[in-house]
């Protein structure tokens, strides 16, 4: 019934899957740290969490897992995929992958997984630059966010840079405080049912914020989706941020959850995110204002980053 829908985004999961999503915004689970998206027909990896077991393995965003541990996966399900993955800590797990039109096999240990949703220090230099990274969007992140940049700014903080590479995405609340950190009044995001423009939602800021006046860079690659799109395209159509790296993943359907009587849940697409101006995220990305590939052995996108919060301009 579900997959009569033609909607790759409305899904039934187990109730094992479901307390598996739940404890990763939660902050703690066992398992490999893989968000992954079927939107294309293919599996491919959206990112792998920031200290995981697949980012030590390698594993990059936009890869496309074709087996594990050796059965190929094309007709199963994005649930069976996720619990031949999933495992307690200490055992393997042998993944079979497409890069760049490359097969390769990465062995990944399992391990507890803690989630760390916001990192944050000051960057070195003669001029205090504030570097704030957010990793998913849990239930903690935005109170995370204000204590921790709170003390950069107490320090003298010029100016911010906002890291959300990597970034799967969460929840949307998350993402609306977040916005609202950084913006005094504005729309964050539209919900779009389709239809009139009486059926289009708008999300506005929340609370006081604490870095409304302050310029901000936001690094983005292709494995910021969901959450982290809306996050950026509200700083960028508000005219608080530019975005520095490379185009997001495009991941903007809203979908409802309804919980069944053995606690697995079905997810049923209902409507759309659109930016604050208008466009549509799923399927399209956002594009960056400076686009800066990352580069081995050094931080091309934050190196451009500083440049630009510093002189106006930045070089990739």
């Amino acid at each position: 019934m579900v997959a009569a829908v033609g909607d790759p985004y409305t899904t039934l999961t187990s109730a094992q899957q479901s307390e598996l999503t739940a404890a990763q915004l939660r902050g703690s689970f066992e398992g490999v740290g893989l968000e992954l998206d079927r939107g294309d027909g293919q599996l491919r990896v959206i990112s792998p969490l920031a200290g995981s077991p697949s980012e030590r393995a390698q594993i990059r965003s936009g890869d496309v897992i074709v087996a594990v541990d050796g059965v190929d996966i094309a007709q199963l399900s994005l649930d069976d995929v996720s619990g031949r993955i999933r495992g307690p800590r200490g055992t393997s797990v042998s993944l079979g992958l497409v890069r760049d039109g490359n097969p390769l096999t990465v062995v990944v240990v399992r391990d507890t997984i803690k989630v760390e949703s916001v990192r944050s220090r000051l960057l070195p230099g003669d001029t205090p630059l504030a570097y704030v990274r957010i990793n998913i969007f849990s239930e903690l992140t935005s109170q995370q966010l204000r204590e921790q940049l709170a003390p950069l700014l107490t320090q003298g903080s010029k100016a911010v840079v906002l890291d959300l590479r990597g970034n799967p995405g969460g929840y949307l609340t998350a993402a609306v405080d977040v916005t609202s950190d950084f913006l005094k009044d504005g729309v964050v995001l539209y919900q779009d049912r389709g239809g009139t423009d009486a059926a289009r939602q708008a999300y506005h800021t929340s609370g006081s914020p604490q870095a409304a006046d302050l310029p901000v860079a936001v690094l983005v690659d292709r494995g910021s989706a969901s959450a982290a799109e809306i996050v950026a395209a509200a700083l960028r159509d508000n005219q608080r941020a530019v975005l520095i790296g490379e185009k997001t993943f495009g991941k903007g359907t809203v979908q409802e959850v309804h919980k069944l009587s053995d606690d697995s849940q079905l997810r049923v697409t209902v409507a759309q995110w659109l930016t604050p101006t208008g466009h549509a995220i799923q399927g399209e990305g956002l594009l960056p204002d400076v686009e800066v590939p990352a580069a081995e052995g050094r931080d091309a996108p934050l190196d451009a980053a500083v440049q630009y919060l510093l002189h106006g301009s930045a070089h990739g």
